[in-house]
């Protein structure tokens, strides 16, 4: 679906992801080399969908 757009509520779910998968990181009890990869996808995806 990459290119195609996305709907509000889908942007607002992927952000809120990204936050939970961020503070995950932060507090030291997610697998970091299996989820910061998905973190940085996750929010360049983010990026381009803004413009």
């Amino acid at each position: 679906m990459r290119k195609h757009p996305v709907h509000t509520d889908t942007l607002k779910h992927w952000d809120d992801l990204l936050h939970y998968a961020r503070r995950e990181l932060a507090s030291g009890t997610a697998d970091r080399p299996l989820i910061e990869p998905l973190v940085t996808e996750l929010d360049a995806e983010i990026a381009s969908r803004a413009r």
